[in-house]
């Protein structure tokens, strides 16, 4: 990490500190919790107020303390349209699904202090949007749970430095300790992933953060790869899961999955090819399987899986054991 990202990193983290010590530090108490010197702190101090942060100080008995100057942000009166406030708005709905998270909180409380900026009017516009739109994602996890982890996750990412995790493996059943390296923290598919390079495993991997069930920053560095592509390395999964060798999958699918198909953009490399039949040819490049082949079994039987021949003889393996499992709960009920 070079000296600007180190130091981009600690106003960013000074900034979190100073907004949420209302009593405001000290310029010696800042410096132990980033772990740098006083002189340093006097520097991030400056930066920050630089970058537009209303900062002040009075003198203690413990010292000068450092805080975030009551009102600042009320002191800036900001214009915004009617579509402005509608996507304010509902960027905060839409966020519901990480409440009780330094996320959904900070959001909810920009929001605030935006809206409070406004004239009568424009908050009534705003307060009217709610009742017209309405947001709803099923099934929701409760992030409030994990509140922590996430924030060690943002801390280690924000310092570059690797975390000691505890992490659940649903498919082995089994509990294994790592040191990875987080690269993103990735939401999608209503879920919240840590994108890291695991020593353990000696690759690049993803992490569901529920699943991980201890954790502890460390005071070893990393640094990511300049390599590194996020967008690369997303799109190598059907949904989230990615691989290394890219691979080539293409199935037939029935007419009656046309509408599902065609409606949306399952995969960013998603080709479709309508035949004479009525049939359509879908076409995707992915690095791993597992997901696409939870896909084609939940669309059953009017998906046919063409290649590669791994995924045809799962599909089959897959079949042939949920056929013998009904079989056996046909014996067993009598």
């Amino acid at each position: 990490m070079s000296e600007r990202e180190r130091q981009l990193a600690r106003v960013v983290e000074l900034s979190m500190i100073l907004d949420a010590k209302r009593q405001g530090a000290t310029a010696k108490e800042l410096a132990k919790t980033l772990g740098v010197n006083v002189r340093t702190v006097y520097r991030d101090l400056d930066a920050l107020e630089k970058a537009g942060l209303a900062l002040t100080k009075s003198k203690t008995a413990d010292g000068t303390r450092h805080y975030v100057m009551e009102g600042a942000r009320q002191k800036v009166k900001l214009s915004f349209t009617p579509t402005e406030l509608i996507a304010l708005r509902l960027a905060t709905m839409t966020s519901f699904v990480l409440e009780g998270t330094i996320f959904h909180d900070s959001l909810v409380s920009a929001r605030k202090k935006v809206e409070a900026t406004l004239s009568d009017q424009h908050r009534d516009f705003a307060s009217a949007f709610q009742s017209m739109f309405q947001t709803t994602f099923r099934p929701v996890r409760n992030y409030a749970k994990f509140r922590d982890v996430i924030e060690a996750i943002t801390n280690a990412l924000l310092k570059k430095r690797r975390l000691e995790i505890t992490y659940w493996t649903p498919s082995s059943g089994k509990i294994s300790d790592r040191e990875i390296e987080p690269y993103r923290l990735w939401f999608v598919n209503n879920a919240l992933y840590v994108i890291a390079y695991c020593r353990l495993r000696k690759g690049v991997k993803t992490f569901l953060v529920d699943r991980i069930r201890k954790w502890g920053l460390t005071d070893k560095n990393y640094e990511i790869p300049k390599g590194f592509s996020f967008e690369e390395y997303a799109s190598s999964g059907f949904k989230v899961l990615g691989g290394v060798e890219d691979q080539e999958v293409v199935v037939r699918v029935h007419p009656i999955l046309k509408p599902q198909i065609t409606e949306q953009t399952w995969h960013p490399s998603q080709q479709v090819e309508e035949l004479e039949n009525g049939w359509l040819r879908v076409r995707f490049r992915l690095g791993a399987l597992d997901e696409i082949k939870t896909w084609i079994q939940g669309y059953a039987p009017y998906i046919i899986v063409e290649k590669p021949k791994e995924l045809i003889k799962d599909i089959a393996i897959a079949f042939k054991e949920t056929l013998q499992l009904l079989s056996n709960g046909s014996n067993t009920n009598g």
